[in-house]
Parts: C-alpha cells; sequence; structure tokens
C-alpha cells in the first residue's frame, strides 16, 4: 500500500538496521545487551562484574597497593603489597615475637632462629707420636678423619690418622714414612681427587737440605691408616722453608691445584709455585714454574690461602700482602700492600684462610692477627683493619665455615722462638664488620706449647687443635665452636605467635611491617646469633629494606 508523504518513523532497531553515525541518547545499555548498565565509572577505577547486575568500578587505590580478593561473594579491594602471595600460616613451636626471623623445623613448624651456643672445651688426647717438634693437622671429608703430620725428633716424619667423636678424638698408631731429619710440615686436602698432599724439608736447617713432597689416600674404616704414593724430591729450586703447620699450602677450588709459598735459602725471597696432584692408583703431584713474588726483605714463615669469594690466592709475609691469581699452572700477582703487622723479619710465621662466610682474608703471626678483604678484577689488591694482638707464638689457624667463628691457637710466648716454659692459649674470634673482629672465648692451656695447628672438621662441625709440649708429646684438643640455627630460615612474624598456635609468616615476596631501625635501601643477612643487620653473611641475605619498619623479604634458607 502507498503513502502520501513522509511515512511513519520506525521505532524498531530491525527498521533501523546498523547504525553508523549519531550519538546515543537512550537509557544506559543493559549488560544483558553487552553494556554495562551505568553512565559513569570512578576514574582509573578496575571494573567488577556482579552477574546481570550493573558494572561498578573501584576507587583508583594507593600506589603501591595491589587489588585483593575477599573470596566468594565479596568484592575485591585495594590492599598493601604485604598480603600478596608472600605470606604463609605456620604452627609455631615455641613463643615468637612480632618481627622476630623464623626457620622451618622437619615437622613443619616453625622457630625462632637462635644465636650459637657458647664454645665446648674437650679433654686433651694424646696422638701416641714419639718426641715432636711440630706437626700439621687437616681433615678429610670423604673419609670423616683427620690426619695430623708430625715432626718427629728421632729425625722421621710421621702421620696418625683420629676419627672425632663429640669432643673427643680417638687415633691410630703413628707411622713413620720419612726419615733424615724432616722438618716443618704442611698438608693440605684436595677435595677434588680426595687426596692429601705434604710437603716438608728433609736433611735439616742447612743449605744442603732438600724438598720433599708425597700425596695420601686415607683409608678409612677401622684402620686409620694412609696409602701414599712415591716421595717426591728436589721439587724446588731451593732449601724449602716454610711456614710451620700448614700455612704455606693452599687449595685453588677453581683452578683445582694447589698453591705454595715457601723461602729461598739463599737469600729469603717468598717464592710460590702450582701443583696438580694425580689420584688413583698413582698419588703423585706435578710441579709447574717457580715464581718470586717477594724478595724486598727476608720472608721465612710466608703464608698463602685461597680467596673463593674473588677466585685469588693471598700471599703474605711478616709485613705485606701480595694477590695472586692462578691460570693453569702459572700464577700473577699484584703489588705488595701493607696489612699493618708491619714486621718484616724471618721469625714470624704467617697463617692465612679465607672466612667465606663473611668474604674476609685472615691473617695470623706471631703474636698478632688482622681481618681483611681481596679486589679481584685487575688490581689484585688488598684492604686491611686494625692489628688485634693475641699474645701467641707460632700460631695454628682455622676458620668454622658454618658459623665463620675462627681459632687462633699456639704458645703464650713474645720470644717467637722454640717454647721451654709457660703455656698455650687458644682463642675464638668472630668478625662484626669491615675488617674488625671481637674475642669471644679464651682458654688457657696448662702444657707448654711449640708449634700449633688447627683443622676443621666440616661433617662434625668441630675444630681440632694440634700442638706438641716443649719438643715432646703430640696433643690434639677437640673444640665445639657451635653452628649457626639458622639453616632452613623461611622469613619473619608479622605478629607476635603463641606457642603451638598459628600465626603469619612473611615470606619470599612479601613485606613484613614489624621491623624497626633499618636503613631504607639496605640489604639485610640473617646473622649466626639469629637477627638480621647489613653485615654481610654469604648465603644468608634476608631482603632490602623499603622504610625503617618495612623488610622486602627477597632470600630464603630453603633451596
Amino acid at each position: 500500500m502507498g503513502y502520501v508523504g513522509q511515512p511513519p518513523a520506525p521505532t524498531d532497531i530491525t527498521d533501523v538496521g546498523t547504525i553508523v553515525t549519531g550519538t546515543w541518547q537512550a537509557t544506559d545499555l543493559a549488560v544483558s545487551h553487552g553494556g554495562t548498565g551505568v553512565s559513569t565509572l570512578t576514574d582509573d577505577g578496575v571494573l567488577i562484574g556482579s552477574a546481570a547486575g550493573v558494572v561498578r568500578a573501584t576507587d583508583a587505590g594507593t600506589a603501591g597497593e595491589i587489588l585483593t580478593s575477599g573470596g566468594v561473594g565479596v568484592a575485591p579491594d585495594w590492599a598493601a603489597a604485604a598480603g600478596a602471595g608472600g605470606t604463609y600460616d605456620f604452627v609455631a613451636s615455641g613463643a615468637i615475637a612480632n618481627g622476630d626471623m623464623v626457620k622451618l623445623n622437619t615437622d613443619g613448624t616453625v622457630t625462632v632462629t637462635t644465636a650459637l651456643a657458647s664454645p665446648v672445651q674437650g679433654s686433651t688426647v694424646n696422638t701416641g707420636a714419639g718426641t715432636v717438634n711440630s706437626s700439621s693437622a687437616v681433615y678429610d671429608p670423604s673419609t670423616n678423619r683427620v690426619v695430623v703430620f708430625t715432626e718427629d725428633d728421632a729425625s722421621t716424619m710421621d702421620y696418625i690418622v683420629g676419627t672425632v667423636s663429640g669432643t673427643t678424638i680417638s687415633f691410630g698408631t703413628a707411622t713413620a714414612f720419612t726419615g733424615t731429619w724432616a722438618l716443618d710440615p704442611s698438608a693440605c686436602y684436595d677435595p677434588d681427587t680426595e687426596r692429601i698432599l705434604v710437603l716438608w724439608n728433609e736433611g735439616g736447617s742447612s743449605s744442603s737440605a732438600t724438598s720433599r713432597a708425597k700425596v695420601f689416600q686415607v683409608n678409612g674404616g677401622s684402620t686409620n691408616t694412609l696409602t701414599g704414593g712415591s716421595t717426591i724430591s728436589n721439587w724446588t729450586s731451593t732449601a724449602y722453608y716454610n711456614s710451620k703447620g700448614g700455612g704455606a699450602l693452599t687449595y685453588d677450588t677453581t683452578a683445582n691445584k694447589f698453591v705454595a709459598a715457601y723461602m729461598r735459602d739463599s737469600n729469603g725471597s717468598g717464592l710460590a709455585r702450582v701443583i696438580t696432584v694425580t689420584g688413583g692408583s698413582t698419588n703423585t703431584a706435578s710441579f709447574g714454574t717457580e715464581y718470586v713474588w717477594h724478595s724486598s726483605d727476608y720472608a721465612e714463615g710466608v703464608g698463602c690461602g685461597y680467596d673463593s669469594t674473588t677466585d685469588r690466592t693471598l700471599f703474605v709475609t711478616g709485613d705485606e700482602a701480595y694477590v695472586g691469581t692462578v691460570s693453569g699452572t702459572t700464577l700473577s700477582f699484584g703489588s705488595a700492600v701493607s696489612h699493618a703487622f708491619n714486621y718484616p723479619s724471618q721469625t714470624n710465621y704467617s697463617k692465612v684462610r679465607c672466612n667465606a662466610v663473611t668474604g674476609n682474608m685472615i691473617v695470623a703471626d706471631s703474636n698478632r692477627v688482622v681481618v681483611g678483604a681481596i679486589t679481584g678484577g685487575a688490581t689484585n689488591t688488598s684492604s686491611w683493619g686494625s692489628t688485634y694482638s693475641t699474645g701467641i707464638s707460632r700460631p695454628g689457624l682455622e676458620v668454622n665455615s658454618a658459623s665463620g667463628q675462627f681459632i687462633v691457637s699456639g704458645a703464650a710466648s713474645n720470644t717467637y722462638g722454640h717454647q721451654t716454659s709457660g703455656s698455650g692459649h687458644t682463642l675464638i674470634f668472630e668478625i662484626t664488620g669491615t675488617n674488625t673482629i671481637n674475642l669471644l672465648n679464651s682458654y688457657t692451656e696448662s702444657n707448654l706449647f711449640e708449634t700449633s695447628s688447627v683443622a676443621y672438621d666440616s661433617t662434625n662441625q668441630k675444630m681440632a687443635v694440634a700442638w706438641t709440649i716443649n719438643y715432646g708429646q703430640s696433643q690434639v684438643r677437640i673444640y665445639d665452636t657451635g653452628s649457626p640455627d639458622v639453616s632452613g630460615w623461611v622469613g619473619a612474624a608479622t605478629a607476635a605467635i603463641s606457642d603451638t598456635a598459628t600465626g603469619t609468616i612473611s615470606v619470599l615476596g612479601g613485606i613484613n611491617e614489624s621491623q624497626t631501625s633499618l636503613t631504607v635501601g639496605s640489604k639485610y643477612y640473617i646473622q649466626n646469633g639469629g637477627t638480621i643487620a647489613t653485615t654481610v653473611v654469604s648465603g644468608q641475605e634476608v631482603g632490602r629494606a623499603l622504610s625503617a619498619t618495612n623488610l622486602l623479604i627477597t632470600s630464603g634458607g630453603i633451596s
């Protein structure tokens, strides 16, 4: 049917067809038709659905907040980031204070990380060796044995193998393996071939004396014996005078090589060689080129120690330190740096050890100990703290690699010579800051001391201190210097938790808001005392301070 004039306006979208221009001025588009059901939404808000109901938006929130679910039937809302996947509920084993660092127990509960227990001193044990002048102690973790090499006054070099149990040690039979006036043993363990290398001087203290070396394998079980390769003679260009008690031999765990430091007999220069041990049935060693690293004054009693943090070896005399780098069987050295002893004399007996827990190097000498740090890279230099006076002559030195505490032990003498009267001391230290140390415990030995050496039993976490008594009996005493109770730490408590109650712990990725007096932007480490501080402890980083009270947890003690 036709129309006269204008047809009536369409009233349905099917009559209109596709809308391509114009402005929507009708009612709000319903959710059921793909709309929101509302005319306006909160600026910078996040849209939230409600089935067929209108869409709404959250408020903009505060900078740094994250959107957190409220669960079924509850709209999400903004909250501080501390609640975003960085918390976990645990049952407490023992009361936990707000902000305490906690560790995970084997039963799934958590407990407060606690301080080290006080050191325990065991009884002295005779090794069974004869009349002994000096000794060198070393630990073999593959067989869980302590081996003491002794310079016997009957002109032999002996070994005695011991087993630590609690704070005592039992030994096999002392066995001689060389003769002809053997002097000054230095022993060190190779973890790659599971062998022990021992160096010594044979033929007395004259220039006609010759250097000797031998590779040993520890026989475990009930035998407490060693199997050795052939003795290697004349491996130096001179008579071999080294630091007493193992301080002049160290192992580079990156290059898988030994490094030896010793003195030239003719003019007192400091020398060094890289040594490669072959295990298997041969039990032998090959020696690299001999290098001169110190020639300005007499260098008897030199020491060396490997720093796993910088992959460098530190060489020391009585007044100077040199940083060396191993490449294959070659060595290169940086310039000399004073390490604060300022004692350029032939009468020092330097020991060097690396404290991998704190990243420091420790040098113990007659009457002194000092802590420093190596700078690697192209500089190959070192920096040092102040000297601590120990009152100990011919010291032994070793580090508890679990706690970072270290022992200095030796004769209580300022004469730097062989002891004929008096007593000995064993001192236990900790590193407390940048190249600074603190004396924790001091023990007096009533017996007369001669040269001392210390081995760390990493399996039982005990120190075996070996010494000789006025050219006499060889003795060993076990010290339990404690181990940190921080392994397996998981985070910090967000509030106080009663024993057996369930509470929330800030874990990896969380922000703990219960700390005090933090330095904004600083990294914090869990200390061996169980607290946190900015003092670097290798492998024990906790997190970074976001404010004086907020700590972002960036690491955990469970791998």
